[in-house]
């Protein structure tokens, strides 16, 4: 499943459209095996059609999935019982999204940093430098962001 996963996140579609396969085919194993007939029958467009049917995305999410197991990577998916209740009210949901750690924290009070695969220098840089700040003064902010929460 994880590895099926993976291969779905890889396409480049939007998280909207990906849910909207996931419901045409009833879920990721048929939409995964699906064949080009299959995709024709439901009218899915034809440079979609290309992306689903990738052998080299597919050949890529087999590696991916090599490379977490090793490094203590795992996924989390839309309907995992680690996926984070205040994920699912989101309008543009993540399908999935890749987790190090401990997943039972994922419901508790957070701060979560979103990244983009192109992202500036300058952006990267300040990212660290906050993440690194919010590390070492958890305690601090923890109760500051519980104060304003109730």
């Amino acid at each position: 499943m994880k590895e099926k996963y993976i291969w779905l996140s890889r396409l480049k579609i939007s998280n909207k459209t990906k849910f909207k396969l996931l419901k045409k085919f009833g879920g990721i194993e048929n939409l995964y095996n699906s064949s080009l007939d299959d995709l024709v029958d439901l009218e899915i467009k034809d440079d979609l059609i290309i992306k689903i049917l990738d052998k080299e995305t597919k050949i890529q999410a087999k590696m991916d999935l090599e490379y977490m197991d090793k490094n203590d990577i795992d996924i989390i998916w839309h309907n995992n019982r680690f996926y984070p209740k205040k994920l699912k009210n989101i309008p543009d949901k993540p399908v999935c999204f890749y987790i190090r750690g401990n997943k039972d924290i994922l419901d508790k009070e957070s701060i979560g940093i979103v990244g983009s695969r192109k992202a500036f220098k300058s952006s990267l840089d300040f990212t660290r430098e906050i993440s690194k700040r919010l590390s070492l003064r958890r305690n601090k902010y923890s109760k500051w962001f519980s104060q304003r929460s109730r």
